[in-house]
Parts: C-alpha cells; sequence; structure tokens
C-alpha cells in the first residue's frame, strides 16, 4: 500500500499508525509526506508492487480544496489503482465536508468505528 500524507502537521503520524497496523497483518506500506505527491513530482513516483493508495488526512477541515487535487494527481498518475480517503476528524466535519467525497471518487472512505458516525468502509 502506498500511504500519502495530507498537508496537515499529523497527517505523517497518520500514515505511521495505519503502517503499523497493516505490518502485524503482513501488509507493506510505503509513506510518502504531501510534497511527494506534488503536481511536479508525482509523474516521478513508482507504483511497483502498490495495490492500493490511502490518503490520510487528520483534519479535513483544513484542506479541502489540497485533497481534492491531491486526489486528481492520483487518479491521473495511477488510474487502475483503487483509492481510499480516510477522514479521521470530528463528526460535524465528517458531515460539513462529506458532500465532496464524490469528487474525489475514492473507493472507499474510511470512518472512525464510534456511534454517531456515518457508514463506510469502518477502520
Amino acid at each position: 500500500m502506498l500511504c500519502i500524507a495530507g498537508r496537515g502537521l499529523l497527517d505523517h503520524q497518520g500514515c505511521e499508525i495505519i503502517a503499523q497496523l497493516l505490518a502485524k497483518h503482513g501488509i507493506g506500506t510505503r509513506i510518502l509526506p504531501n510534497e511527494a505527491a506534488a503536481r511536479t513530482n508525482i509523474g516521478g513516483l513508482d507504483a511497483a508492487g502498490v495495490a492500493l493508495v490511502f490518503l490520510c488526512y487528520l483534519d479535513i477541515a483544513a484542506a479541502p480544496s489540497s485533497l481534492r487535487y491531491l486526489a486528481r494527481r492520483v487518479h491521473k498518475a495511477f488510474p487502475d489503482l483503487p483509492m481510499v480517503a480516510g477522514f479521521w476528524t470530528t463528526k460535524e466535519d465528517y458531515e460539513r465536508y462529506g458532500d465532496f467525497q464524490a469528487a474525489i471518487g475514492a473507493t472507499c472512505y474510511p470512518t472512525l468505528n464510534r456511534p454517531g458516525f456515518p457508514g463506510g468502509c469502518l477502520v
């Protein structure tokens, strides 16, 4: 799996947590900072051995437009790979910004498995 961190201060740490959890199940993860998927850099990314791209955003309210642009770049660079957009956020922000999920075009939107959160592929 290729995990691309959002632009927030803690998004990279979110990728680290996901990578640790997946490693316990034998799934390898390569973590990239947001800058690696910038418009000028994404063409140089190697997707060999990658089965899934995961976009990790802990604070979706801080940068909804950057998430949309990142998703477009990922789709263009890796059109055959499924993409998961992980929003680790509050229920209010999820509901507020959930309307642009269709614009992102991810395969799945995991949500926190807590009462009151909308469905999705639960993590």
